[in-house]
């Protein structure tokens, strides 16, 4: 049991780290990814997010 609460805490940092340049930054998508699954929070990140880098050109 303590093994899936430790893959899912590394694939919720995993995405937060993906999301960490979001408008939410990484302490909000880890927020988020807690409460909805990682892979939904990815899936989310991925169609919807675009980069503060982007939006800044």
């Amino acid at each position: 049991m303590i093994q899936l609460f430790i893959l899912y805490f590394i694939a919720a940092v995993f995405v937060s780290y993906i999301g960490r340049n979001s408008r939410l930054g990484f302490w909000g998508v880890l927020v988020v990814s807690f409460f909805i699954t990682p892979v939904l929070t990815l899936i989310i990140l991925i169609l919807f997010g675009r980069t503060r880098a982007l939006r800044s050109e």
